[in-house]
């Protein structure tokens, strides 16, 4: 089942050493995103066993001097997505965003959200997803015509079941 946790502790992810990109402004790069994928323990994993729960960190950072704020015109600000190696998605359900229209910055301070996913699939099936190799992105969405911020992408491999 997913579990979504929000939390200001945007210092963890520097400690996981999460990749970052910048999102250019009026007023400059005002934000950096980054994203970090551990396991439940919140250790930094590339691979995870098949069936275990992926825990996924998207972390928004205001980089600028000045108060910022991003704001949404509907409730769903972040979104994180998995595809397999060919391109399908797998997972990029609806659920996975925080319910909120505006998040407030403070010169320097960080909001992040944390996704923890079951490697079930988002489709009806629900099934999970195969061992192999996958690529996890985050969204944080800006307001109606604004494209938002984009993670870099973060590769994981799935690994087999012990004994399959």
């Amino acid at each position: 089942m997913l579990r979504h946790l929000l939390t200001l502790a945007g210092s963890l992810l520097l400690l996981l050493g999460g990749s970052g990109c910048t999102k250019s402004g009026d007023g400059g790069d005002d934000f950096v995103t980054t994203l970090a994928i551990t396991d439940d323990h919140d250790q930094p994993i590339t691979s995870a066993p098949s069936s275990s729960t992926v825990r996924i960190h998207v972390t928004v950072r205001n980089i600028s001097g000045e108060n910022r704020s991003l704001v949404h015109g509907d409730s769903a600000i972040y979104d994180v997505r998995v595809s397999a190696a060919d391109g399908t998605v797998v997972f990029d359900p609806d659920a996975a965003a925080a319910v909120v229209t505006t998040l407030d910055f403070t010169p320097g301070q960080a909001h992040t959200s944390i996704f923890d996913w079951d490697q079930r699939s988002s489709d009806a099936a629900n099934a999970l997803v195969p061992a192999g190799a996958y690529r996890v992105r985050a969204y944080v969405r800006g307001e109606p015509g604004d494209p938002g911020l984009t993670s870099p992408v973060v590769d994981l491999v799935i690994m087999p079941a012990a004994g399959g």
